[in-house]
């Protein structure tokens, strides 16, 4: 396997296990299960559910405020806030999200806050080419396979493959329904290729918890 797709492969299966992981966790919060975040990030956590704000956006801004945190942020103090994003070797994209993340947290707390300004250059988005596609499937194991060949073929995001249930998969007419979208997306039914329509059952069931 060339080094790209050999990267491919550790980066979709450290992404969707992470993304899925950190859901899993905003989710025992929200049911008040008991977690590993302390008491400051399940208040945020409530605070945000009652703004409607989807739980994919929730767990990420967790994850990004858990990390600032664990480098010894005080996220009741800008200062120490800005202290860290500036002294622990972020790149600018890192810097931007990590801000926007404090920002929503300062919003709900009701922490007066200037935001840095932080500007970086968005890099180019590479498109796979379709064989490349098909070698990283082949490459995968089964359930990131089964993963990947219907995110292709749908589009759908991690989160939006974590809620597909069963029956929103028309197997005799290959459409699959997303139901759930996330980011302002509409829900949409596509049409599937006939092995992500044989793959997509088994995905939904290693998926969902």
């Amino acid at each position: 396997m060339s080094p790209y797709l050999r990267h491919g492969c550790k980066w979709l299966k450290k992404k969707s296990a992470k993304n899925l992981t950190i859901q899993a966790i905003v989710k025992q919060a929200i049911a008040g299960e008991k977690t590993n975040l302390d008491t400051q990030l399940i208040q945020y956590i409530w605070k945000e559910k009652k703004r409607r704000i989807a739980d994919s956006t929730i767990a990420y801004r967790v994850f990004r405020l858990t990390v600032l945190k664990n480098r010894g942020t005080n996220l009741d103090d800008p200062e120490s806030f800005l202290t860290v994003l500036m002294t622990e070797g972020f790149s600018d994209a890192s810097k931007f999200h990590y801000t926007q993340a404090y920002l929503s947290y300062t919003k709900a707390f009701k922490i007066p806050f200037e935001k840095p300004h932080i500007t970086y250059e968005a890099k180019e988005q590479y498109t796979p080419k379709p064989y490349e596609v098909t070698t990283l499937v082949q490459n995968l194991g089964r359930e990131q396979a089964a993963l990947c060949q219907t995110m292709g073929d749908t589009g759908a995001r991690v989160g939006e493959m974590a809620r597909l249930l069963e029956c929103e998969i028309d197997a005799q007419i290959r459409i699959i329904y997303i139901n759930h979208p996330e980011k302002g997306s509409k829900a949409r039914k596509i049409t599937v290729s006939e092995q992500t329509n044989c793959n997509a059952s088994s995905a939904t069931k290693e998926i969902q918890p």
